[in-house]
């Protein structure tokens, strides 16, 4: 595997706070994070989804609802526009806090891929 980090890229290793790549502002990702995080610290969840966009929709979809949500006590915690470093900092900053689920579901790199330019490589290391 190649040692070398994307040189113009924030190491997937090192947690950093997220943001919308869409232009929203800063605010927007933080308040969704601290949502989440105060959820996830009330939930019983057996189940929990981690991840970005995609994790996020599927949250948000008839399909959860109707299919996901009534084999158990489901959470989704999806945050569009997450890469890696933004899912490693949550977690470093308390969203799985109190959460004891038998699985978690990671759903988590194609933003790094995507609009953050980074390598295969990283993602398998991140």
């Amino acid at each position: 595997m190649n040692e070398t980090l994307s040189p113009t890229l924030p190491n997937p290793l090192t947690p950093v706070p997220g943001f919308y790549p869409d232009g929203r502002p800063a605010s927007d990702w933080w308040e969704r994070f601290e949502t989440l995080r105060k959820t996830a610290a009330s939930s019983p969840a057996d189940v929990v989804f981690l991840g970005d966009s995609i994790t996020q929709a599927w949250a948000q979809s008839r399909a959860w609802r109707e299919r996901i949500e009534p084999l158990g006590r489901m959470l989704g915690l999806g945050i569009g526009g997450d890469g890696i470093q933004q899912v490693r900092y949550r977690i470093a900053h308390g969203q799985l806090d109190g959460l004891t689920p038998r699985l978690i579901v990671l759903m988590i790199g194609i933003n790094n891929l995507w609009h953050k330019g980074g390598s295969d490589d990283d993602i398998v290391r991140g």
